[in-house]
């Protein structure tokens, strides 16, 4: 297993649809996760204002820490460390 940090990322295009769309990525850089991202999105559509105009955010660091999300049907949301695992 590897050393290296990975991170967690979501990545939209400004476009929605029954929500806003979205991929998720799980890449050691930003730079790299953009990359992935991108081409994943240009599969879907060929448009360039589809996948050129991408915006990220850092959802997560795996370094050893647990993740887990809150039930939801609208997206993905990062319970924080309240979560109490005892109950």
């Amino acid at each position: 297993m590897s050393d290296k940090r990975m991170n967690l990322y979501v990545v939209t295009n400004g476009w929605t649809g029954e929500s806003y769309v979205r991929v998720y990525v799980v890449a050691a850089t930003e730079a790299r996760a953009l990359e992935l991202a991108g081409a994943s999105f240009r599969e879907q559509e060929e448009r360039p204002r589809y996948w050129q105009n991408l915006y990220i955010d850092l959802l997560h660091t795996f370094d050893g820490s647990e993740l887990v999300t809150a039930a939801s049907d609208e997206g993905w949301e990062v319970k924080g460390d309240d979560l109490d695992t005892n109950n």
